[in-house]
């Protein structure tokens, strides 16, 4: 069956998100949780926007500043600490770092080179530029000036499924990244995905993880196809419902 993936350099930096080394252990990377925000000096890891190195490096510093020896605990008090603390990924961050990656290793290019920041103030668009992944959002990543739109019977690996205005509120954006992609005939059947994000059901098992969406109508909108997560479907996929309440759902591909 032909298929598209990301490349070994994207893949081997997505496994390094779903095994940071804290202690004896390895854990998926923690979503990070823009509503208990607490800015640290600015820093990108303290914003969410952190590489997976200086995540490590955080909780790292932090155990070491509360006397926290991390090599004595055990998985779910290493998992525990992390969340606590707030130190993670969130989804735009995520997907930055990895599609950066994929462009370094597939076009020999940055994505900081071919994204273009959404503000009309000339200043901030230069401090934006400094500060690429600080300032890569949704919003900019859905913007018509960094993606085009792509087609479901167009979809491959490194497009982005972009939502904004989803939930009960409409006041929250989310992206995924596709990381592979088979076909049948030349049509997408099974897409499978990753990002962060955290459900409501996660407790303290939320951040970074991967998805499938099996193709069921070529013709019909990506809310319809079949979504699994988690082992979670239909309404019991959170991932689905903030597609489902999107206010709009794109497939985009960066302009490169």
């Amino acid at each position: 069956m032909k298929q598209s993936s990301l490349s070994a350099q994207a893949n081997k930096l997505i496994d390094h998100y779903f095994n940071i080394s804290l202690g004896k252990h390895t854990i998926p990377c923690p979503y990070f949780n823009n509503k208990k925000m607490k800015v640290r000096a600015g820093l990108r890891v303290a914003v969410g926007k952190g590489s997976v190195t200086e995540i490590e490096e955080e909780l790292s510093l932090v155990a070491l500043r509360e006397k926290v020896d991390l090599s004595a605990l055990n998985k779910k008090e290493i998992t525990q600490f992390a969340t606590d603390h707030n130190i993670g990924i969130e989804c735009s961050g995520f997907v930055y770092y990895v599609l950066s990656e994929e462009l370094k290793a597939t076009k020999n290019t940055s994505l900081k080179k071919h994204i273009t920041p959404l503000s009309k103030n000339p200043l901030r668009r230069t401090l934006a530029s400094l500060r690429p992944a600080e300032n890569t959002n949704v919003a900019t990543l859905i913007s018509d000036k960094n993606t085009k739109d792509i087609l479901l019977k167009e979809v491959q690996a490194g497009d982005l499924i972009l939502m904004m205005g989803t939930g009960e509120k409409h006041d929250l954006n989310h992206v995924l990244l596709i990381s592979k992609v088979e076909y049948k005939n030349n049509v997408p059947k099974t897409i499978e995905y990753v990002h962060s994000l955290q459900w409501k059901t996660d407790g303290i098992y939320h951040g970074v993880r991967r998805g499938t969406i099996t193709i069921t109508n070529i013709k019909k909108p990506l809310a319809t196809q079949t979504w699994v997560e988690r082992k979670k479907s239909g309404d019991d996929n959170e991932t689905l419902y903030r597609v489902k309440t999107a206010e709009m759902v794109k497939i985009g591909r960066v302009l490169v």
